[in-house]
């Protein structure tokens, strides 16, 4: 069953966020696919104050060639970020962008057109 209800399938792609794994995060990173991870906490308030904005870039179409993802830093200890929310920006295998803290929407979206 899909991670996320809100997930639909277009164009080759899940929209939606998908939580994900270090070790899968570091095969992604390998294979050059362009995405944008969410390190959080389910503990931390200004990750859930970043949540419903990343699920709405994650779900518009205009970033349709950009995997969405989430990683739980309590769930993944080696994840290599120091506060939280983390969110890095990939594309061909190389980190484009980081914010660390939530910095508001324009500053979520612009980290994700750094991964296109």
């Amino acid at each position: 069953m899909l991670s996320s209800l809100s997930q639909s399938f277009t164009f080759g792609r899940l929209l939606g966020v998908t939580p994900i794994t270090t070790a899968q995060l570091k095969q992604k990173v390998t294979d050059g696919e362009t995405m944008v991870v969410d390190y959080f906490a389910t503990w931390c308030g200004p990750c859930k104050a970043l949540k419903p904005t990343f699920h709405q870039l994650a779900d518009d179409k205009k970033f349709e060639k950009v995997s969405f993802y989430t990683i739980d830093i309590d769930e993944n200890y080696d994840a290599g970020v120091l506060s939280v929310p983390t969110v890095r920006s990939f594309h061909m295998g190389d980190q484009m962008d980081e914010m660390i803290g939530w910095q508001g929407p324009d500053r979520l979206e612009e980290l994700v057109k750094q991964a296109m």
